[in-house]
């Protein structure tokens, strides 16, 4: 957290004069932010960076933006923009992270479509890859344990 919270000072520092509009400083800021939990500044910060020119790191601010809103329990606007990066992102975080909101909004059939997805998709993967993305492999292979005991 000591770190977040370094990296939150230097980038509120970095957005200073010429560079107060720059949403890469925003991005880190939001990301900063969102470590430490302040999700009200975060969303703030990532809604700075939203603009149409800037396309860097476009679907990694639209995954740290559902996590934000997520956080704040605005969970509709986090599955909407979840399913807008779930395919386009090569890690399964937006898509496992959609299908915990799915199932902690009741909506069960939909998250186990997600989940089962993580682990058809976890089948093609090399060995480092599945290894990267085992928490989210992990979680998916738990939530259908959940919904399916029996197998």
């Amino acid at each position: 957290a000591e770190d977040f919270a370094k990296a939150r000072e230097y980038f509120l520092s970095c957005l200073q004069g010429n560079y107060r509009a720059n949403p890469y400083f925003w991005y880190g800021l939001a990301q900063a932010c969102h470590e430490l939990e302040l999700h009200g500044e975060a969303l703030n910060a990532i809604d700075k960076t939203m603009q149409d020119h800037y396309t860097d790191y476009k679907n990694d601010r639209i995954l740290l933006k559902a996590k934000i809103l997520a956080a704040l329990n605005r969970d509709q606007e986090a599955i909407t923009l979840l399913t807008k990066v779930a395919d386009l992102i090569p890690s399964q975080e937006a898509l496992c992270r959609l299908g915990v909101i799915l199932a902690r909004n009741n909506l069960l059939d939909e998250a186990e479509q997600a989940f089962r997805k993580i682990i058809r998709n976890s089948q093609g993967m090399t060995t480092k890859t599945r290894r990267r993305e085992k928490p989210w492999i992990t979680t998916a292979q738990k939530q259908l344990q959940k919904r399916t005991p029996d197998k």
